[in-house]
């Protein structure tokens, strides 16, 4: 993360299959804050989203869904939430549980920002909520520093939901100097939340629409005062005294 979207950290997908989180108690807060993120598809390109906020609002890549003020782009996009393994050890295929067709609108967008901000329709936007709960942004820019702790739940090359937690050395992720999280990512992890261990709030978006796809981000921050300048910024985006809501299932399987 920095001021302009940093290109760095080439490699290979450090994430591990999210299901893992949930069978570890040490991690399962991980998992419970992974559950407000989807898979995106439009026209054949996957992509990471996330709920953010009370009403309804789904963040993901502008590169997924830049366009979607169209009403033809929009009738095809495809939300997929529990897309992901029972299994720890194999994740291949990983159908969603609950998959909505032309459900969102869209809000806002920033090509130099890399987001796409749409809303869930009315009809359906409280059901899910109720079943996935919604993730919410850090209120200032104090756990965006050097050394802080960090996760990203996204999309493995399979297109199982996965959650990134340590470096390529086994490490736990973390902000480096340069503002970028030291996570690998696959490319359909582009949207995803970046989010500092300690609080589960969001402090960035992981940013993979450049020439070469690589591990970067955009602060949050910087997100939510684009749409507080055209009077965007979703209900309950930043957290409050009511903390961020979270769903841990009783099972997975």
């Amino acid at each position: 993360m920095g001021p302009k979207p940093s290109e760095l950290l080439c490699g290979s997908d450090t994430s591990t299959p999210s299901v893992c989180s949930y069978l570890d108690p040490d991690r399962r807060a991980l998992y419970a804050h992974s559950r407000a993120v989807a898979r995106v598809r439009q026209d054949n390109e996957f992509c990471t989203a996330w709920l953010w906020g009370s009403e309804g609002h789904i963040m993901t890549a502008f590169s997924c869904a830049g366009e979607l003020d169209s009403a033809k782009s929009a009738s095809t996009l495809i939300i997929e939430f529990d897309a992901e393994s029972f299994q720890c050890e194999n994740d291949i295929g990983c159908p969603s549980i609950t998959s909505l067709v032309g459900a969102a609108t869209f809000v806002h967008a920033n090509e130099t920002l890399g987001y796409s901000l749409l809303q869930l329709n009315a009809s359906i936007a409280t059901s899910i909520l109720a079943k996935y709960g919604y993730l919410q942004a850090s209120a200032t820019d104090i756990e965006l520093k050097t050394g802080t702790h960090v996760y990203v739940p996204g999309q493995s090359p399979t297109s199982c939901k996965h959650i990134a937690f340590t470096d390529p050395f086994g490490h736990p992720a973390a902000i480096t100097e340069s503002h970028v999280p030291t996570t690998l990512l696959d490319a359909r992890s582009r949207g995803a939340p970046v989010l500092a261990k300690a609080t589960n709030l969001v402090i960035g978006q992981h940013y993979c629409d450049g020439i070469a796809c690589a591990n970067a981000g955009i602060e949050i921050a910087r997100i939510m005062a684009d749409l507080e300048r055209v009077g965007r910024l979703p209900a309950n985006a930043r957290v409050s005294s009511a903390g961020v809501p979270a769903n841990v299932p009783a099972s997975v399987g």
